[in-house]
C-alpha cells in the first residue's frame, strides 16, 4: 500500500513530492504504539533512504553555492555532534547519532527549500494533502476504534500519544496562516476551528500555547508597522499575560476544558519540571561537551522507575536540554541557531508566526532529537516552505 501511494502520488504530482509525502506518513505511522504498526519503525528507513537519494539528486542539480551551503551545514552538524561522541564513554552510539542527524537534517533541509513559485505551490499542495490524509484517518479512527485512537481519554489518532498529534498539527496550522492572504480568507476560519477542535480533544497545553503565539504573531504582522513597533507589542503583550497569571489564574482555569487544565498535573508540569531539574543537573556536570549522543535517552532509561514514581514517563521533554545533555551547551546553541537561520525562520516575514511557535514546541517536547520522529519532518518541510509561501501566496 505504501508503494502504491508512492506511485500514485508520483503520477499526480512528481517523484520528489511523492517521496516527501510518503516519508512524512511513514514517520507518523512509526510513532504509533499500536502493535500492528511497529514494523514501521524499520520500514521508514527505506523512505528515509529515498529522501537522502532525492537530496543527492537535488544537490547535483543545484549551483555551486547551494552545494557549498549544504556541505557547510552538514560539517557544522558533524563537528557539533561527532566531537562529543569521540570523547564520550559510548563512542559507537554517539557516532551513530552524529551520522543520523547530519545526514537526515541536511537532506530534509535541502529538500525542504523551494525556489520558484511552481515548486512552492507543489510543495504546499503536498503538505496540505498529507495533512488531510493523516487527519481524516485519525478522525475516522476516533469513531470506529475509540480505544486505539485515544490514550487515557485524550485523542491521539494514529500517533503514539496526544502530544505528538498536536505538535504535528501545529506545523500545518502555521502553514495555513502564512499561506492565507488575510484574516478574511475562509481557509483561516477552517484552520482555526479545526485546531480548536483537535486541541480540545487532545488536551495538549504546549501545542495550544504555541498555536496562540503563532496566531497572535500572524495578527500583528497584518498590521502595517515597523519591526520595532511589532516587537514592542509582542513584549508588552507577553508582559501583560505574565502579569495576569501572577495575579490569578482561576478565571482562566474555569474557562478552559478539564482535559486541557488537568489540575492534577498542572502544578508539577505533568512531571516535566521535575525531569527538567534533573536534566539541568546532568548538564552542569558536563556543560561544554556533554556525554555524547544518546546520553539523554540512557539517563532517563536507566532511571525509569524513579521518574515513573514521580509522575513522569519518557525523556526530558525539552529539545534544548536533550541536546545539551548529549553535546554540551555551546554545540546546542550553534546547532539550533544555524538550523533556524538556514530554514529561513528568522526572516522578518515569518519570525513571529513561524519561528516562535516551533521554538515553543520543541522547548516543551524533545522531538527535535529524533530526525525521523513524527514532528521533525514537519519542521523541515513546513518551516522551510514558510518564507517562500509568504512571498508566493496563492490567490484567493
Amino acid at each position: 500500500m505504501s508503494l502504491g501511494m508512492l506511485i500514485l502520488w508520483k503520477r499526480w504530482s512528481s517523484w520528489r513530492e511523492a517521496v516527501v509525502a510518503v516519508f512524512i506518513v511513514a514517520c507518523v505511522l512509526a510513532s504509533s504504539r499500536a502493535g500492528g504498526l511497529q514494523y514501521w519503525k524499520m520500514l521508514r528507513l527505506f523512505f528515509a533512504a529515498l529522501v537522502f537519494w532525492e537530496f543527492l539528486r537535488k544537490l547535483k542539480e543545484g549551483t555551486v553555492v547551494d552545494r557549498r551551503h549544504a556541505i557547510g551545514f552538514a560539517t557544522v552538524v558533524v563537528l557539533c555532534t561527532g566531537i562529543p561522541a569521540l570523547l564520550a564513554q559510548h563512542v559507537a552510539e554517539g557516532l551513530e547519532e552524529a551520522v543520523l542527524l547530519s545526514s537526515m537534517w541536511t537532506a530534509m533541509l535541502v529538500l525542504g527549500s523551494t525556489a520558484t513559485q511552481e515548486e512552492t505551490s507543489r510543495r504546499l499542495s503536498t503538505l496540505v494533502h498529507v495533512g488531510l490524509v493523516v487527519v481524516a484517518v485519525s478522525v475516522a479512527g476516533r469513531f470506529t476504534m475509540y480505544d486505539l485512537s485515544h490514550l487515557n481519554g485524550r485523542f491521539r489518532g494514529v500517533f503514539g500519544n496526544p502530544n505528538e498529534f498536536s505538535h504535528w498539527w501545529l506545523g500545518l496550522f502555521v502553514l495555513g496562516l502564512v499561506a492565507s492572504n488575510n484574516h478574511r480568507n475562509p481557509r483561516v476560519l477552517a484552520v482555526l476551528m479545526a485546531t480548536a477542535l483537535f486541541y480540545y480533544w487532545s488536551g495538549t497545553r504546549g501545542a495550544l500555547l504555541a498555536a496562540l503565539f503563532s496566531f497572535g504573531g500572524w495578527m500583528l504582522q497584518s498590521i502595517r508597522s515597523t519591526f520595532f513597533a511589532q516587537m514592542t507589542r509582542v513584549i508588552l503583550g507577553g508582559a501583560g499575560i505574565l502579569a495576569l497569571t501572577t495575579v490569578s489564574t482561576d478565571a482562566l482555569l474555569e474557562f478552559l476544558p478539564d482535559q486541557v487544565v488537568r489540575e492534577e498535573t498542572l502544578e508539577v508540569g505533568g512531571g516535566r519540571l521535575f525531569a527538567w531539574e534533573h536534566a539541568v543537573g546532568q548538564i552542569k556536570s558536563r556543560p561544554w561537551l556533554g556525554a555524547g549522543g544518546g546520553a539523554e535517552e540512557r539517563y532517563f532509561r536507566e532511571n525509569y522507575s524513579f521518574f515513573a514514581m514521580q509522575n513522569h514517563q519518557g525523556l526530558s521533554h525539552n529539545s534544548w536540554l536533550a541536546f545539551a545533555m548529549n553535546y554540551g551547551i555551546p554545540a546546542t546553541l550553534i546547532l539550533f541557531i544555524t538550523l533556524l537561520v538556514r530554514l529561513g525562520l528568522t526572516r522578518r516575514n515569518v519570525l513571529l508566526v513561524g519561528l516562535v511557535p516551533f521554538v515553543v514546541s520543541f522547548t516543551v517536547e524533545g522531538w527535535l532529537t529524533a530526525p525521523m520522529s513524527a514532528s521533525s519532518p514537519m519542521l523541515f518541510f513546513v518551516g522551510g516552505l514558510l518564507a517562500s509561501v509568504s512571498q508566493f501566496r496563492p490567490a484567493g
